[in-house]
């Protein structure tokens, strides 16, 4: 019999609401249906307060994704959280870990909130082509003011304890979340405050709003979501709460079902998947407390000096003598493992953007790591072998996720993906150069189709985003056949284990856009046949260039694989 995934229990007062669904407590149906029954039965109790609080690493941390393509299951949770803010009984959030989406919807019901330290805050729904639908929007700027909630729901990106506090949306900062702490807390309390939803706003002037306006709509560069939060926000401050979230509410619907929210909810899962293998055999990542970083170079440095913020950095002078949890090998100019302890895992480190990895591979680690020097990477490639073990793998994972990059596991050979997709678009580009294409126009083509960046590993003045017909630019169809293609030989050689691999290392290593998925969940929304056809117009001024891929010629690939 499962346990229910919320539990009251009444003590010395106060009734202590818990929500414990593994991993991140997310507000599944089940839970949103344990909060709405727990709403009731706190409200029939003889209690001073409702202590809510999660079990686990962190209180809710969002929502629960997969129920997006699914019709709603009631209850809504804008109307759980109501249901909390009209409680007779007053309750008391009671936050740790990460308090995400859903989870900082929820907090804002309640009339007070506590954090201990190290506690982050964000409205992350822009990340998946969203609006939060629980009126984040709405109540955020009534608490802690419209400019820190403006970017919160814009960027999604979290804020910490520290800042949060500052800004008015904590009651307290405590050592602790254990029930004396609690208990103390709520029995100095005096009578609840007013209700978020109908506290007073401090408007900005229309120029702040102006000038507000003109920075997203640059920054989005072709992405929905950034623009449909900051007009929820805007909203908050020009009109009231219910209608306000009543209107956001629709768009979070609305945006659930859009393309962008489709293709952004992919690259999430797709990060999922592409950090699995079969090389861990089950294992899971141990807790790392020192690396030795062995080697010179900029990467190596580079390395040393996150390792070293991180407090994870090792150093002797004698680097061989010494009892890491791991050693890195950087750039391995003639690398061996022979002189190290074999009972430690031991990996290379490469900047795939300048090095090649050596043909004989006989003394070099099992697993290489692939560092991308570009101004902001985000993927580091777990480049494994056969003979890679299991604890090397995990411990691979480990160190990639200690960093704070994603993780994606790729099977070895002389290039890492990364490089495999980029000198595909370089050659295309050369190619095509000798024909009399220039190479802005083909920047100028991608542009208008990612809206920042390009995919030739070179930054460069990014025109106005548009909309161009793909059918009408020709240089565009090229440089997306191209990308496809690349990636389909990647899975065809076995080099990676899914189209979702692909697709993650593209958007982060290559300037794909996010949102358009990837290019291989891309190539399926477009149709492989229309794909092939493109590069079949590339093929024929290039035959001797290029090799087609099966999985083009066949239309067996598929992005969800």
């Amino acid at each position: 019999m499962n346990t229910p995934p919320v539990s009251v229990v009444l003590r010395n007062g106060l009734a202590w609401v818990t929500i414990d669904n593994p991993p991140v407590n997310a507000t599944s149906a089940a839970v949103r249906q344990g909060l709405a029954a727990a709403v009731a039965e706190v409200s029939k109790l003889p209690a001073r307060a409702a202590i809510l609080r999660c079990a686990g690493p962190t209180f809710v941390a969002g929502g629960d994704i997969t129920e997006f393509d699914a019709s709603p299951v009631p209850p809504d949770l804008p109307d759980v959280i109501t249901a909390i803010e009209n409680c007779a009984v007053p309750w008391i959030a009671a936050l740790h870990g990460s308090v995400f989406g859903g989870g900082l919807e929820i907090a804002l019901g309640c009339a007070w909130r506590v954090a201990v330290s190290g506690t982050r805050f964000a409205l992350p729904e822009v990340n998946l082509g969203i609006v939060p639908g629980a009126g984040g929007t709405q109540r955020l700027p009534r608490l802690v003011g419209v400019e820190l909630a403006l970017d919160m729901a814009t960027s999604g990106r979290p804020v910490t304890t520290e800042v949060f506090y500052a800004a008015g949306g904590l009651d307290a900062v405590l050592p602790d979340l254990e029930d004396p702490t609690l208990t103390a807390f709520a029995n100095d309390l005096g009578p609840p405050p007013d209700p978020i939803r109908i506290r007073p706003l401090i408007m900005p002037d229309q120029g702040w709003w102006t000038r507000k306006s003109r920075e997203g709509h640059e920054n989005a560069k072709g992405e929905v979501a950034p623009i449909e939060n900051l007009q929820m926000v805007k909203l908050a401050t020009q009109t009231d709460f219910k209608v306000g979230q009543q209107q956001e509410r629709a768009r979070h619907l609305a945006l659930r079902v859009s393309d962008q929210s489709r293709s952004l909810r992919h690259v999430f899962f797709a990060q999922r998947k592409a950090t699995r293998s079969a090389a861990l055999a089950g294992l899971k990542p141990p807790r790392l407390s020192s690396v030795a970083v062995i080697g010179n170079g900029n990467l190596a440095e580079r390395l040393k000096s996150e390792l070293s913020a991180l407090g994870l950095l090792t150093s002797s002078e004698d680097e061989t003598q010494i009892q890491p949890d791991l050693y890195i090998l950087a750039q391995p100019k003639t690398p061996s493992v022979t002189t190290l302890d074999k009972d430690i895992p031991v990996v290379s480190a490469w900047d795939m953007d300048t090095e090649t990895i050596p043909q004989d591979s006989q003394n070099l680690p099992a697993i290489a790591l692939g560092f991308s020097a570009s101004p902001a990477p985000t993927v580091v490639e777990i480049m494994t072998d056969d003979h890679a073990e299991p604890t090397e793998a995990a411990t691979s994972l480990a160190i990639v996720r200690h960093l704070g990059y994603i993780p994606v596991f790729t099977r070895r050979s002389d290039a890492f993906v990364s490089v495999r997709l980029r000198n595909a678009l370089h050659q295309h580009s050369t190619n095509v150069s000798r024909l009399g294409e220039t190479t802005p126009r083909l920047t100028d083509a991608w542009a208008s189709f990612s809206g920042t960046g390009t995919p030739f590993g070179y930054t460069n003045t990014v025109p106005e985003f548009s909309e161009n017909t793909i059918e009408d630019n020709p240089q565009l169809r090229g440089l997306l056949a191209v990308m496809v293609n690349a990636g389909a030989l990647t899975i065809e050689d076995g080099f990676v284990e899914s189209p979702a691999h692909v697709d993650v290392i593209s958007v982060a290593n290559c300037d794909f856009p996010r949102w358009r998925g990837g290019p291989m969940y891309y190539a399926n929304a477009v149709g492989i046949t229309i794909i092939s056809e493109w590069m079949a117009e590339v093929i024929k001024d290039w035959p001797d260039t290029w090799r087609l891929s099966n999985l083009l010629t066949l239309g067996s690939h598929s992005a969800e694989r």
